[in-house]
């Protein structure tokens, strides 16, 4: 199983955040009949599992190197969270709020920053996804008394 795959969320985990979104023909919204997604309900099943794997990728990218097995449910989690939102934005925008937009940005934001702080052992501090500067040494491989002979310029130091 790759990091990817760990952190995927099932349809049902996404289902369970947007219960109220998930209506049948019709307009059924009756949580005893309507509890996931299905090819007919709005959205469907494949519309919603595409949203589901924009949502993983963008939460894996976001993700410091592995996720080990313990943190996985956390990082499916954020996932699930994250296709929820796109659900909410995608099908339903009209009737998004700002106060929800500020809402599912504080949760993913927060989410995101606990877990890369807890995969990068606790303390405080997040994960670097940045690489530094490395600083290389290079060796000579000629005897200094030759170098002359390269013609390089002198240096005034």
């Amino acid at each position: 199983m790759t990091a990817l795959d760990s952190i995927r969320p099932t349809t049902q985990m996404v289902a369970d955040l947007v219960r109220t979104r998930i209506v049948h023909e019709g307009g059924d919204m009756d949580p005893t009949r309507v509890d996931t997604f299905d090819s007919n309900t709005y959205p469907t099943l494949a519309q919603a599992e595409r949203l589901i794997e924009q949502a993983a990728n963008a939460i894996y990218i976001q993700l410091p190197g592995s996720i080990a097995d313990a943190w996985a449910p956390a990082g499916q989690h954020l996932a699930a969270l994250y296709a929820a939102i796109l659900i909410e934005g995608s099908y339903f925008r009209e009737q998004v709020t700002d106060d929800q937009v500020a809402l599912y940005r504080d949760l993913l934001t927060s989410g995101i920053r606990g877990l890369g702080t807890a995969t990068a052992g606790g303390g405080g501090e997040v994960a670097s996804t940045e690489v530094d500067t490395v600083t290389m040494r290079s060796v000579m491989t000629l005897p200094w008394e030759q170098v002359y002979l390269l013609g390089l310029p002198e240096l005034d130091v």
